[in-house]
């Protein structure tokens, strides 16, 4: 934008340079910092997450975002107060919106429901507000009815916002975009395990140093002070620039090869995604998750009240020194090796589980429950909660929490106190 003004006259080119010069040579000193100390210009995450152009999941992100608020609605406003006003600062944030806009439409929008729209939402709502300072300061007779109409668009645009917040069609994930309810839900469920896990350690039940993998990590490393592969690469460079098999769930499409994590020396593996349980666990004797289109064979130890339900990468003699004497309920190592991927019954001696109802979990975000396993096809578990695709062969099905918020009561509040601020503001 002010290169734009610079060019007819309206700004002199040295005002250009003394804008520009600080901000490359803050941003250019990290980037040098980064290269020299990564070898990579832009951050692993980056690379684990972007992974090329991606227009048709744009499309349902910003759909969905639009179908849930109608802001698409109020954006003639916009371009109605850069018409009139034409100041530098409403050229300049509509440029820096649409920028942004256009990069996130590239990439393929995001997975977590609309958080990367959240930091655009304050300028967004000042040029809308704009917009209706435009109408409200209308000349001629008409004002009074440009006036009417300006305070109806503000209060519908309460109204959607406030509708939107409370959409129950939210509720469940749509076309990979996981709801904000969800992830706190998941993210509460990972620290109450953390928490669970540290104090094992603290007993000395546990080991200090296992070497832990995860698919969604939440606060599961922090408290257990383990180190810990993302399975999806977001701390290892190598995952990250592994090739695609195909596209899958935005961010959530790079994993770990059994191979890999076998050199990295994986012990626990959280397959499941939902690494301790409580009450009987025998549901999963004798099955297998496939996470990245791999089977792993799963293992269980009991803690005590809880129970550790994992995959492990590590020979016999490794696995069982770092648990000591602890129990180990199953290892399902001939029924695993005879199980086709689909879950084919080609096991000798295999039996359909019976249909359990096990007791609640002590996560309230993960509510379960069994069903028999259809005659002829395995059935699917999905992992909801974090959004990978994950399943049991011969197991059940297992759902996420079905009731569900659609925003946090706190950025509920924050959203429509800063509408009421900057409409306020305009139309005192």
């Amino acid at each position: 934008c002010f290169a734009l003004r610079v060019f007819p006259g309206r700004e002199a080119l040295r005002d250009l340079l003394l804008w520009c010069v600080p901000w490359f040579a803050i941003v250019g000193a990290h980037f040098g910092w980064r290269f020299a100390y990564y070898g990579a210009w832009l951050p692993n995450t980056f690379h684990a997450k972007v992974n090329g152009l991606w227009f048709e999941q744009a499309a349902h992100y910003f759909g969905i975002f639009h179908d849930d608020y109608k802001v698409g609605y109020y954006l003639p406003l916009i371009l109605l107060g850069l018409l009139r006003t034409r100041g530098f600062a409403h050229a300049f944030f509509t440029m820096s919106i649409f920028t942004y806009c256009a990069y996130l439409y590239a990439i393929g929008g995001g997975r977590f429901e609309f958080r990367f729209l959240v930091v655009i939402l304050p300028t967004l709502y000042w040029l809308i507000a704009e917009g209706l300072r435009v109408l409200l300061e209308a000349p001629g007779p008409a004002r009074r009815g440009f006036g009417v109409l300006a305070i109806a668009a503000a209060a519908a645009l309460l109204v959607t916002t406030h509708l939107g917040s409370i959409s129950p069609a939210a509720k469940v994930d749509r076309y990979h975009i996981e709801s904000i309810a969800r992830t706190r839900d998941y993210a509460a469920g990972r620290a109450e395990q953390g928490k669970i896990l540290r104090r094992y350690i603290d007993e000395g039940v546990l080991p200090t140093d296992l070497m832990l993998c995860v698919g969604g990590a939440g606060a599961l490393p922090y408290y257990t002070g383990w180190p810990t592969l993302d399975f999806r690469g977001l701390n290892d460079p190598v995952i990250a620039h592994s090739p695609l098999d195909e596209r899958g769930a935005i961010a959530h499409e790079h994993y770990a090869t059994a191979a890999y994590m076998r050199e990295r020396g994986v012990v626990v593996y959280d397959a499941l995604n939902h690494l301790v349980h409580t009450g009987d666990v025998s549901r999963y004797r004798g099955h297998a998750a496939i996470r990245g289109n791999q089977t792993w064979k799963l293992r269980a130890v009991r803690l005590g009240e809880h129970t550790m339900v994992f995959s492990t990468l590590v020979p016999e003699a490794k696995f069982r020194h770092a648990f000591g004497d602890l129990e180990i309920l199953f290892c399902p190592d001939t029924l695993c090796d005879e199980l086709t991927p689909d879950g084919a019954r080609t096991a000798p001696g295999w039996r359909r589980p019976k249909a359990t109802r096990p007791r609640p979990s002590l996560e309230a975000h993960h509510r379960r429950h069994s069903e028999p396993l259809p005659r002829g096809e395995a059935a699917v578990h999905r992992d909801r909660l974090a959004g990978h695709e994950g399943r049991i062969v011969g197991g059940e099905e297992e759902s996420g929490s079905g009731d569900l918020l659609r925003l946090s009561e706190a950025r509920q509040f924050v959203l429509k106190a800063h509408l009421l601020l900057v409409l306020g503001h305009r139309f005192a």
